[in-house]
């Protein structure tokens, strides 16, 4: 979740939000990008830390997708995505 570029005693740089990096002394930007549709805190050490977004559906650390038409999701992470109540829609995908 971090490297440091210059030698001496510079603090180390976080990956930002949205990347991580599983590699350890990292003297490079080795961060890599989130899966689609998942976002993951500031110094993120694992692509499992990358959890699918409000809306999004899927495993941690993998490409997460919409809900689709009919369909919702409240919270971050891996639940599934939850069937309109009868007598209510959602045409937002």
């Amino acid at each position: 979740g971090k490297y440091k570029i210059a030698t001496g005693d510079a603090a180390c740089t976080n990956c930002l939000e949205g990347q991580y990096s599983t590699t350890i002394s990292a003297t490079s930007n080795v961060c890599q990008g989130c899966p689609t549709n998942s976002d993951a805190p500031e110094a993120s050490k694992e692509q499992t830390d990358c959890t699918c977004n409000v809306g999004s559906t899927g495993f941690d650390g993998k490409t997460c997708t919409k809900c689709v038409a009919g369909k919702y999701k409240i919270a971050i992470g891996d639940a599934t995505c939850t069937n309109c109540l009868e007598g209510q829609y959602s045409t937002t995908v």
